[in-house]
């Protein structure tokens, strides 16, 4: 059936509006669950928490945005599925009670909109963590190398798609932030052509991991931004949401690359952009979230992160490429790059006194300390 759907609107415009109420009901009538029903939050879908009476598991009911197509929401199940044979935590599709993966419904103003199901993940959200340990994020980077790993198996044709989200075309959507474009264009594009393609999660923010126990992440969510775009775009969107308002950002980004490599080891081109697509990222999100506010000015989730970046993104800005290069590098278990060796070098004919602060009785390579000489003021 052809879905006539205006295009002329952002997507946020055709969000569906359904109330607990229909949630419920919708629960009951399609997949035989009967309980209460708790909106969680979304940015261009809706979601519900359907916790049963009985001892029946709990299910996160979906409903898809009116202009989402059935094969992206296809793909998506099929990913869950290839993923929770490989050992990755994400949720499980839940079928109707006639075994369907997939239904539809209207709404009341005549739209339809598909729905599907998904079994409950406990546990705590990573953006309502107050503390990240360095462990957490190392956690979080090998948990990002073995997706990064399973998905680089996955195909599917709906996943090679144009979206708004997506870093391969976001320099363009930036233009409010010229320093970040400026930056992508000097380092990221003369590297492009170099870096792998794969399936991408595409999301990887606070709001879409779990956690257990403070130290662990326990499940990853939220697979409806998924397409073919630079592997190293997850980590880079995971790096963006933890070094918002960090203490070191640089620290969080080593943390992250050190747990990534252990599971899928990072090319040089990921790692000399890594950093870059993590401001660009941040900067995307900045320039949609204006776009999406005047759309859907109820919908507080969708600003969610964008006092933090405003406070955040000016400070990344002011790290030396080359020192994130570094960074990434080091942590990755590499030697530095040539331009890297090339700044350490610059800085220590430019400081010569600094040099009685590159002894260490740690243990530390010089090359670590000659790294630290290159200082950044926030």
């Amino acid at each position: 059936m052809t879905r006539l759907i205006p295009n002329d609107q952002p997507i946020v415009a055709h969000s569906p509006s359904f109330t607990a109420v229909d949630a419920r009901r919708i629960a009951s009538e399609c997949y035989g669950r009967s309980g209460t029903a708790r909106e969680l939050t979304s940015e261009r879908d809706q979601n519900f928490l359907i916790e049963p009476s009985d001892a029946a598991g709990a299910i996160v009911l979906k409903i898809a945005n009116a202009r989402e197509e059935r094969a992206l929401l296809e793909a998506q199940q099929q990913v869950l599925g290839v993923l929770g044979q490989r050992g990755v935590a994400t949720p499980r599709v839940f079928c109707t009670t006639s075994g369907d993966a997939l239904t539809e419904i209207s709404g009341e103003d005549g739209r339809r909109h598909f729905v599907w199901a998904v079994t409950y993940l406990p546990g705590v959200l990573l953006a309502d963590l107050p503390h990240r340990s360095t462990q957490l994020l190392e956690d979080l980077g090998a948990t990002i190398g073995k997706l990064t790993a399973v998905l680089r198996d996955v195909h599917s044709p709906a996943l090679e798609r144009e979206f708004n989200w997506d870093l391969q075309r976001a320099a363009e959507r930036v233009g409010m932030f010229d320093g970040v474009r400026q930056r992508v264009e000097r380092y990221v594009q003369p590297c492009a052509g170099a870096l792998f393609r794969a399936v991408i999660h595409n999301d990887l923010n606070d709001h879409n991991i779990l956690i257990a126990d403070g130290a662990r992440v326990s499940g990853v969510l939220d697979f409806g931004d998924m397409l073919y775009g630079w592997r190293v775009s997850d980590l880079a969107i995971a790096a963006a949401y933890m070094m918002l308002d960090a203490d070191d950002p640089l620290a969080v980004l080593a943390a992250l690359v050190r747990g990534a490599q252990r599971e899928c080891p990072l090319e040089d081109a990921e790692l000399e952009v890594v950093f870059e697509l993590a401001c660009l990222r941040l900067a995307l999100s900045a320039s949609i979230a204006v776009e999406q506010q005047q759309a859907r000015p109820d919908n507080v989730y969708l600003g969610v992160s964008q006092g933090a970046i405003q406070r955040t993104l000016p400070r990344l800005l002011h790290v030396p490429h080359e020192l994130a290069v570094a960074v990434a590098r080091d942590a990755a278990g590499l030697e530095r790059s040539r331009a890297a060796r090339a700044s350490a070098n610059g800085s220590a004919r430019m400081r010569p006194r600094s040099r009685r602060h590159w002894t260490s009785t740690s243990g530390a390579r010089p090359a670590r300390c000659l790294i630290l000489a290159l200082r950044v003021r926030w």
